[in-house]
């Protein structure tokens, strides 16, 4: 009651609030009840950027007059070749 006086909240607003904290509350809960599996996940996306995605840029420098002096920046500072490289 103190807290509906001291916001000046009519009643089923303090209740709406009330079950937005418990609301709040039982997500934490539900998160540390799926901690295995939610690691489980993130190990999955670890393997799908480092193998899947990250590999892309080798596809990416294919295609570009690359060269090794510049390093690893090079790669996004290139200017594009296109398929010169692949025309004998």
């Amino acid at each position: 009651m103190y807290f509906v006086e001291f916001f000046g909240l009519p009643a089923d607003e303090s209740e709406r609030v009330k079950q937005t904290m418990d609301a709040h509350r039982t997500f934490g809960r539900r998160l540390r009840k799926q901690l295995p599996l939610q690691v489980f996940v993130w190990i999955g996306l670890l393997f799908l950027v480092l193998f899947s995605i990250i590999p892309m840029l080798g596809v990416v420098v294919a295609f570009k007059n690359y060269n090794i002096k510049t390093g690893f920046w090079g790669m996004f500072t290139a200017p594009w070749a296109g398929i010169k490289h692949f025309v004998s």
